[in-house]
């Protein structure tokens, strides 16, 4: 009876200090949102991830163009407005971009949902970085990719991914 006594305690006694893998420390770079802005803000970034794939997946560059957010270039770079394809650099951005979606999303044609979280930034005028961690599948393959967007204006704009 003791052995499980010692045995409880000590699982017991290390979870209280269990925080998601956070540590004991509070984080300082985790943007707290309720469950149910944190839950739409996961629903609505979702659905961009989902559209870029759509526009990726069909070569559609107009459509990718405005979901791609853009950096301005002077002296403190910002992530800053959607991408243009009448300007040059830009849009050899959304044509890199576009592939890289296309080469994962059919290397990897399933998609399952793991992490979401908004993270404080320097680089956006909002302060933040949507992050979104999801599994890509491919029968029993799987693949961790995370997709930064940054809300810009009142629009949502995908930043990057590994």
């Amino acid at each position: 009876m003791k052995i499980i006594s010692i045995i409880f305690f000590i699982l017991f006694s290390s979870s209280i200090y269990a925080q998601g893998g956070m540590g004991k420390m509070p984080r300082e770079d985790v943007v707290m949102l309720s469950q149910m802005v944190r839950d739409s803000l996961s629903d609505e970034m979702f659905g961009h991830i989902t559209n870029l794939k759509r526009y990726a997946l069909a070569g559609d560059l107009d459509s990718a163009a405005a979901e791609i957010a853009c950096r301005d270039t002077g002296k403190v770079v910002k992530w800053s407005h959607a991408a243009s394809l009448s300007n040059h650099e830009e849009a050899e951005r959304v044509e890199e971009i576009v592939e890289k979606i296309k080469k994962m999303f059919t290397d990897y044609p399933d998609m399952h949902q793991e992490y979401f979280a908004v993270f404080k930034s320097k680089n956006t005028e909002s302060g933040q970085m949507l992050h979104y961690q999801i599994n890509l599948i491919k029968g029993n393959k799987k693949k961790m990719v995370s997709f930064h967007y940054y809300p810009i204006g009142d629009k949502i704009l995908f930043g990057d991914a590994n």
